[in-house]
């Protein structure tokens, strides 16, 4: 792929969706969390937009409950966004790799703080979400995500 000159500005965040189950009796003194992690990016073209939607299921390891979910959006301005994010032939919005490389990432950071800052000083308060290494990442397929919801 040719490396592509992109300029884009943080312009927006938003938690889309919060929820956190009571307690369970059941939680262990020093929990161990498992985050399920999904990340989607939509397209506002009118706007010059991209939307890295981040949603994130928190769950005891090895347990079934979720004790936690919460979504964000973080909203990023794409700069000469017409010569950037372009429609293929089906006339839907195609993300460069290098752009969503970029983007997923800090969306997927500030989600992190997010959940921090939301759940401190409840039983979630050492659900510290990891580094996510975007290079074990892994994509699903449409189908498999909305399965997931």
């Amino acid at each position: 792929m040719d490396d592509i000159k992109i300029a884009l500005r943080f312009v927006g965040l938003y938690i889309v969706s919060k929820e956190m189950s009571e307690m369970p009796l059941d939680l262990s003194l020093t929990p161990v969390f498992n985050f399920d992690i999904r990340v989607e990016s939509k397209v506002q073209a009118p706007r010059n937009l991209i939307l890295s939607v981040v949603h994130v299921s928190i769950s005891e390891l090895n347990k079934p409950l979720k004790l936690a979910n919460i979504s964000t959006a973080c909203l990023f301005e794409i700069t000469d966004f017409i010569n950037v994010v372009k429609p293929n032939e089906a006339g839907l919005y195609v993300i460069p790799e290098q752009l969503e490389a970029l983007i997923r990432p800090v969306s997927i950071s500030t989600t992190r703080g997010i959940i921090y800052s939301e759940f401190r000083g409840t039983y979630l308060n050492n659900a510290i979400m990891p580094i996510i290494f975007m290079d074990t990442f892994k994509p699903m397929p449409i189908e498999n995500a909305e399965l997931k919801k």
